[in-house]
């Protein structure tokens, strides 16, 4: 006579199964263990790298007030060497009064390139670590689904899930049943001991 056998029932009652199942289940950790060492690894090196781009900040502004000061220093000594042979730096000085606003647009000008620099510099590094960041969730996920995969499968081979009736073979004293398209044979568990109350 044919009886239906849950899930937990089947593995209970076919080792086999048991083991394609249990080892369906280490292999679908291993593959949550390497996504989550894969996202762990990626965070830390987007941690790098948005250390990276606040260095190129700081760097950049350092740089930049760097060539402040010494454009202050070298407007401060042309002053000093144009009074020394008695010229005047005077709003009315005409080409002396030129060539000093010259001098300093040029230095302004590399003050501005130096900090555009650094900005540009530390935009992709940021633009990288949260690129970095989207791979290590993107390897989490990939984990996580292959996992789910790897126990669908094994589920499905193992024929855990099987709708098929279990056959009981009274002649001969054992139960057959289908499993994943394969036929397995185990011993019927013995009834005649058993004694109910009424």
């Amino acid at each position: 006579m044919p009886i239906r056998l849950s899930p937990m029932e089947r593995i209970c009652r076919d080792p086999l199964t048991a083991i394609v199942i249990g080892l369906g289940a280490v292999s679908a950790l291993g593959q949550i263990s390497g996504g989550l060492s894969q996202k762990r690894a990626l965070s830390a090196q987007a941690d790098q790298q948005r250390e990276q781009a606040r260095l190129a900040a700081i760097e950049s502004e350092e740089e930049a007030a760097r060539q402040e000061e010494q454009r202050d220093r070298f407007l401060a000594t042309q002053r000093v060497a144009f009074a020394a042979n008695g010229i005047r730096v005077t709003p009315g000085a005409g080409s002396v009064l030129a060539v000093f606003d010259d001098t300093t647009r040029q230095f302004n000008k590399e003050i501005a390139a130096v900090r555009r620099r650094g900005e540009a510099q530390t935009r992709f590094q940021f633009q990288e670590a949260a690129l970095t960041e989207n791979r290590g969730r993107a390897a989490l996920l990939a984990g996580f689904t292959g996992a789910a995969g790897t126990l669908a499968s094994t589920a499905a081979s193992s024929g855990v899930f099987s709708k098929a009736p279990v056959k009981t073979n009274t002649a001969l004293g054992k139960q057959t049943a289908a499993f994943g398209g394969g036929v397995r044979s185990f011993s019927a568990p013995n009834t005649s001991n058993l004694r109910f109350s009424g």
